[in-house]
């Protein structure tokens, strides 16, 4: 399980802060430039992330997992973990995006500037479940914060 703060100052500055309650996951510092280019583990589709981030996470077969990180742009994210947490998508449709839900973190921080961008455009993802998919990084139990 996980802990996540969220506090807006005074001065309307934006801290967040989490904690890792688990064994050991290899999580490190991580820097992702801009224009990184990555590819999903659920269908392989490429992309290019506008935004650098900054982050902890680790890297595993080329693909980045973000625990949670900070773009160029001051938009903050974390992937947190709690029982029934996310509502993962079996079936894919065409006109969506799909991730697994361990990339939602990146492609966010990658692509978008501000929550309100974020909440501008939830409805085009599907973070789909590993029925389609069998990955060893977490689904049903994400959910995940933004600020």
């Amino acid at each position: 399980m996980c802990t996540s703060v969220s506090v807006i100052s005074e001065d309307g500055t934006h801290v967040m802060g989490r904690t890792m309650d688990w064994y050991d996951l290899y999580v490190k510092p991580m820097y992702i430039p801009r224009g990184y280019q990555w590819k999903s583990a659920f269908d392989n589709k490429k992309y290019t992330n506008k935004y650098a981030i900054v982050g902890g996470g680790f890297q595993d077969n080329n693909y980045i997992d973000l625990s949670d990180g900070v773009n160029e742009c001051g938009l903050m994210a974390q992937k947190l973990t709690f029982s029934n947490g996310a509502q993962l998508v079996d079936d894919k449709h065409d006109d969506k995006i799909q991730l697994e839900a361990y990339e939602f973190v990146t492609y966010i921080l990658g692509n978008f500037s501000s929550v309100t961008e974020v909440e501008e455009n939830i409805e085009k993802f599907e973070l789909m479940s590993n029925v389609i998919n069998n990955t060893k990084h977490g689904g049903s139990e994400l959910h995940f914060s933004l600020s």
